[in-house]
């Protein structure tokens, strides 16, 4: 069979996408995976982007798995990939992709950073590394009563011996927290770690620390990161990773104890047991003189003594199990997951939240599966709660040919479902008191115009924050992008998000409902000059309007140049940024690039500008990575010399062995 795959080799000699800038494609794919809300992260989806990196996976190895995992290929284009080897042998090329209908150029082009062909499983490279991070932010004004200093440090040493044994250590101090040695304290604020170890193939895996767990569609139990549902149109399809380990600066998602996973013949298991000390809002009960918390406080900041107060108050326990059972082309999973609070949580009863969690144990039972039926893939997840209240989601994608592609997603999710691990598609933080529909389609009009277009209508049955009725909401947007060429991008992308809100002006009562229309329009063009430069620039402009009339409008422009050279110890990039956005609902989100192992996603509001460059040098086994970045901004129509100006340093050391 190899005699076909030696044949098309000479067809394929002008392989498209081989000299694309990695740090692009990082930047691409931690777009789909950052949610709006998110400001910045050290987050373990791109550290693996970047571990695939310097590690890449063996396409010809089961580990093929983990692109589907990062939403960087679909379930379909993963068993096209299977099929093709079963019938032809293992590729002995990575152009051989291009001869499989379900890989287009641009897909092929996105995951050749982290794929190869070398005969052996990419995991039984031996390596270690050590990281030290500094980082600090100068600003005019620093708040008296935090304690420490405004330096960020972050200290991580990540080890993989012979693919079967792998480590992590972290310590990490936001600024304006305080490293103390001592009186009962650990010096560091935050400390992670893991120790994973592969065994045989009925206890395939054993990890000891922390972790992250991802099952099914995100309704059950899902601690880790998600994926946007937008313009990528394959998320809405979850593709959970199991239990998987984890050393993040996130204080939040991460689970600390014991994991196993597992499998005999087609059914595959997983277990946990989590218990660990978060942050909350203790008040005591006057009359029975118990304690309660009235919120968990998820910023992970402990500057203030108001801030520490609440720190490592209430010891959260999240234990539960998974089993996988596939079968003629079904996998159905049943997840069951356990979670307890040492302290009770009781928010205060507001007309909104009357419905929500209040308790001190939750137990969550979800049933998942996936299907393909040719080019049809139907994916959907039921689960219920301790109360009984049920929520769903089922969808479905097509693929109609090799340039057309729509997928479809219903959900139901009752206003009474609590699941307090979940990140299912929907509009709401938590799954609950929300209907919807989301419809994409994904067309390929010719080798170098492609369109994505989608609609997403919400209900929401009952009240809301900041909504004393029942409302709705409608996100609707287009993407299309012209590639004449592997050296040129050009995109123009609109949204359209229709929310209803209280009228804060005139309250008696019930407030009455204002229709919030949020426009968004934006131009992108991305070149690459030569092996060296790339050059990339957007501009997007946006309108709020209430009830029809237009309230406010802003914009913002962006110019990044890539300086890359081939096989040198050096490289760059920076961005001047321009933007006017009077109102909050306006705010405009911008990927930036940063450190590497890090990245963010900030919002600019105000009027100001901004500038920062990122420079990385190479020494043997050693880089070096800095960021200086500078911000002039005011939040009213003043002119930018009376703005406030913040500087920011970072400074990155890493050494591999």
């Amino acid at each position: 069979m190899k005699t076909f795959a030696i044949g098309v080799l000479l067809l394929l000699s002008n392989f498209p996408g081989l000299g694309q800038n990695v740090s692009d494609i990082i930047s691409e794919s931690n777009d789909n995976f950052a949610k709006e809300e998110q400001t910045e992260a050290d987050d373990e989806i791109p550290i693996e982007l970047q571990r695939l990196i310097d590690h890449p996976i063996e396409i010809n190895s089961g580990e093929i798995e983990i692109l589907v995992q990062l939403n960087l290929i679909s379930q379909k284009q993963n068993e096209a990939l299977e099929q093709h080897i079963r019938k032809f042998g293992k590729l002995i090329a990575l152009q051989e992709l291009q001869v499989i209908d379900e890989f287009d150029p641009q897909t092929i082009r996105s995951i050749l950073p982290y794929i190869e062909i070398t005969g052996r499983p990419a995991a039984d490279d031996e390596s270690q590394s050590f990281t030290f991070r500094f980082q600090q932010q100068v600003k005019d004004y620093i708040p008296a009563d935090f304690q420490g200093d405004p330096t960020k440090l972050t200290l991580k040493y990540r080890g993989n011996f012979n693919g079967n044994i792998s480590c992590a250590v972290l310590a990490e101090k936001d600024p304006g927290e305080k490293v103390i040695f001592g009186s009962g304290k650990a010096g560091f604020d935050f400390y992670s770690f893991f120790v994973q170890i592969k065994l045989n193939h009925k206890v395939s895996k054993l990890i000891i620390g922390d972790y992250t767990v991802s099952f099914g569609q995100g309704l059950t139990a899902w601690s880790g990161s998600g994926f946007s549902s937008n313009e990528n149109i394959i998320s809405i399809c979850k593709s959970g990773r199991g239990i998987y380990p984890s050393a993040s600066t996130d204080e939040n998602r991460y689970l600390r104890g014991i994991a196993l996973e597992g499998k005999w013949n087609k059914l595959s298991w997983h277990g946990w047991l989590s218990s660990h000390k978060i942050d909350g809002n203790v008040e005591i009960d006057t009359t029975t003189g118990e304690e309660y918390m009235r919120s968990l406080l998820t910023s992970g900041y402990h500057r203030s003594q108001s801030e520490s107060s609440g720190y490592n108050v209430c010891r959260e326990t999240y234990l539960g199990a998974n089993l996988k059972y596939e079968i003629n082309g079904w996998k159905v999973g049943l997840t069951g997951a356990y979670q307890i609070f040492s302290i009770p949580l009781i928010k205060a009863v507001q007309n909104y939240n009357k419905f929500e969690f209040r308790g001190s144990s939750n137990l969550n039972i979800g049933f998942d599966y996936t299907k393909n039926f040719r080019n049809l893939l139907i994916f959907g997840e039921v689960s219920t709660c301790t109360n009984f209240s049920i929520a769903y989601l089922n969808g479905i994608l097509i693929s109609a040919g090799k340039n057309l592609s729509f997928s479809i997603a219903h959900h139901s999710y009752s206003k009474e479902f609590h699941s307090l691990k979940s990140n299912a598609i929907g509009s709401n933080t938590n799954p609950a008191n929300e209907n919807g529909i989301y419809f994409g389609t994904s067309l390929k009009l010719n080798r170098a115009f492609a369109i994505i277009t989608y609609i997403n209508r919400d209900e929401f049955p009952y009240l809301k924050y900041r909504s004393d009725l029942p409302s709705a909401g409608i996100t609707k947007g287009a993407l299309l992008t012209y590639t004449p060429s592997k050296k040129l991008t050009m995109a123009i992308r609109y949204r359209n998000k229709t929310t209803q809100l209280n009228n804060a002006s005139d309250y008696d009562g019930l407030r009455f409902a204002n229709e919030i229309k949020i426009q968004h329009f934006r131009l992108s063009l991305a070149l690459v000059v030569n092996e060296s430069w790339d050059y990339r620039s957007k501009v997007e402009t946006g309108l709020k309007h209430i009830n029809s009339n237009l309230i406010a409008k802003g914009y913002i422009y962006c110019q990044d140049i890539f300086f890359h050279p081939p096989k040198k110890k050096i490289s760059a990039n920076a961005r001047y940024a321009v933007y006017f956005s009077p109102d909050f609902d306006l705010r405009f989100y911008e990927y930036e690039n940063d450190l590497p192992g890090a990245f963010s996603i900030p919002f600019y509001y105000g009027n100001g500008s901004k500038f920062y460059i990122n420079m990385n040098y190479k020494i043997r086994n050693i880089t070096i990575s800095t960021k200086f970045a500078r911000s002039w901004m005011t939040y009213d129509d003043d002119v930018l010399g009376s703005a406030q100006i913040i500087d920011e340093v970072k400074v990155q050391v890493r050494l591999s062995l």
